[in-house]
Order: structure tokens, then sequence, then C-alpha cells
């Protein structure tokens, strides 16, 4: 056996996905919990929410194989915190699409098959119900605020400057460590150098860590002011919008510390992968 050969056997050890029949049955799996959701609660927004969460389930084995194998445990911590963190980003922006399109559907489907005059008597309770169906995916906002302020202070805390690309489950699928982070950022940049117009904020969100906070902190600014509108203009009170504030508004902290805890070059993070061949 070669050092790479001894490499890969040991990092077999640490296969979080586990066995392939399982791996396969995932969506089967999904779309079944997805149907007996909507059969309990008669909800599409819900069911796709859940179904959709199969598409964020990568980085979740990502996130625990992390954990368990990184060999700074500091920094396979605070990178598994992200992880998570985009793997609920993902599902909320793929159930978001899809709910936006069941609900098109369903609204065509309802002109086009109502009778003459329903839409004046009933149309604003099923306008109101669509748009509750599209606001369900946000409602997961919170969490991925949680796990990102978590991943925040534990970067603080340790120290830990974070980079996270797709070069990370492309080395646990492969058994491999550490992942090639730098390398894969080096050959990109010498495949497509920077045009002079475009600015570094878009070069950084090659880094998913730094993605999912700018994301988590559109969508905070969003609902919040949306949530906050609705509850003053539906008249459902200070208190409504009160708690609207309190659950939405963490989602925008993360973002102003962004120069404390996100590597703008993965080398930053991952210094050991600038040595392998």
């Amino acid at each position: 056996m070669n050092k790479e050969d001894d490499r890969k056997a040991d990092d077999a050890d640490w296969d979080v996905e586990g066995p392939r029949w399982l791996r396969n049955a995932v969506w089967p799996l999904m779309g079944v919990l997805a149907w007996l959701v909507f059969e309990v609660t008669a909800q599409p927004g819900i069911a796709t929410t859940v179904f959709c969460c199969k598409f964020g389930w990568d980085d979740v084995v990502t996130a625990q194989w992390l954990r368990q194998r990184d060999t700074s445990r500091d920094r396979g911590i605070v990178c598994s915190w992200f992880c998570l963190a985009l793997a609920i980003g993902k599902t909320i922006a793929i159930a978001a699409i899809v709910t936006l399109i069941i609900c098109v559907v369903t609204s065509i489907w309802l002109k086009l098959s109502a009778p003459k005059g329903w839409m004046d008597q009933q149309g604003l309770d099923q306008v109101k119900k669509l748009l509750g169906w599209m606001c369900i995916p946000w409602l997961m906002t919170p969490a991925a605020a949680l796990l990102v302020i978590a991943g925040t202070v534990s970067a603080i805390l340790r120290g830990i400057r974070v980079w996270i690309d797709p070069e990370v489950t492309t080395a646990r699928r492969a058994h491999a460590w550490p992942p090639s982070c730098v390398a894969a950022y080096l050959a990109r940049r010498a495949a497509e150098p920077r045009p002079l117009s475009r600015s570094q904020a878009l070069d950084n969100l090659e880094n998913h860590a730094y993605a999912v906070i700018v994301m988590l902190g559109a969508i905070s600014a969003i609902v919040t002011i949306a949530g906050t509108t609705w509850c003053i203009l539906d008249g459902l009170g200070f208190a409504a919008a009160s708690a609207v504030l309190v659950v939405f508004v963490p989602g925008l902290v993360p973002a102003f510390l962004i120069p404390r805890i996100i590597a703008f070059s993965p080398e930053e993070c991952w210094p050991e992968s600038v040595s392998e061949p």
C-alpha cells in the first residue's frame, strides 16, 4: 500500500452515510413522509418543505463527518455548524421555489375552474391561503439563524476562520483527507481570471459559509419587514410585531461579524491542504 492507499483505508473508517440501501432509500422515504404530512395537515407548503429536506441531506452528513474526521477538533466543530445551516438554507430555497410553483398552478386552476363570480366572493380568502403556503418554508429561517449564531460564537471563541466549498463534500465521498479546497480554488482562478469589474463580494460567495450568512441576513431582513408590516396592517397588534422582531432579527447579527469569522481564501481555514500534491 502506498501513502494514498493508507490514507483512504484510514478514512473509510469515518464513513457516516450508512449502508448503500439506506442511502438509496432516502428519496422514497422522504416522499412517503411528505405524503403522510400532507394527509395529516392538508398543507402543501409543509409537505413540500419536508420533502425538500433531502436537498440538504448531503450537508448534514458532511457536518457529522467533519466532527468525526477533522484532525483539528475546533475547526471540525465550527465548520459543522455552518454545514448544518447550509442544509437548512438549501431546503428553504428549494422548498420556496417549489411552493411558489404550486401556488401559481393552483391559482390558475382555481381561476379557470371557478364559477362566475366565485373569485369576487372567496378570492381574498384563497389569496391569503396561498400566501400562507408560500410563507411556510421561510419559517425555518430561525433554525438556520440559531445554527449560524452557534457557528459564529464558536468560531470567535476558537479562533477559526471558516471556508466551506464543494470540495469538502467531495473529500467525504472519496474518503480523502484533507479536502482539496486550496488546489480547486487555485485551479478555478487559473481557468477563470477574475474580471476587474467583478466585486470581491461575488468572489466570496464561493465560500458557502459566507453565502449562507448573506442569504440568512437577506431573508431575515425581508421577513422582518414583511412580517411586522403584515401584523400592523392586519390588526394583530404590537405583541405580534414584536414576536416577529424577536424571532427574525437575530439572523442579521452574523452578517456584521463576517470579517472576524469568514476565511477569504481556503488556505486560511485549510492550511494543511496547501502542501497536498
